[in-house]
């Protein structure tokens, strides 16, 4: 994942949209899990404020043909979708 950690030293925004701030995890076989801003709900017009905090969850390209790892990740975004941190 060396490619999301340059974006992260640089400061360079994932999607036009996402700053990457640290890896939560990197131990999983499938994806890499990182903390992240929205820059889109940032404060000030630039996004250089924090904006609200998210978790992205990146798939490794290795795995690119594993159907049962794919299904399990669009099963965890459905949950979170569902279930967003900070829900009531």
């Amino acid at each position: 994942m060396l490619a999301f950690e340059k974006l992260a030293a640089e400061g360079i925004l994932l999607d036009n949209r996402y700053r990457l701030l640290n890896p939560l995890s990197t131990d999983g076989s499938s994806a890499t899990v990182w903390l992240a801003n929205d820059c889109y709900t940032a404060d000030d017009d630039n996004g250089t404020s924090n904006g609200m905090p998210v978790i992205i969850k990146i798939y490794r390209q290795k795995n690119i043909l594993d159907i049962e790892g794919i299904e399990q990740f669009r099963e965890d975004h459905r949950l979170w979708h569902q279930y967003p941190i900070g829900a009531p």
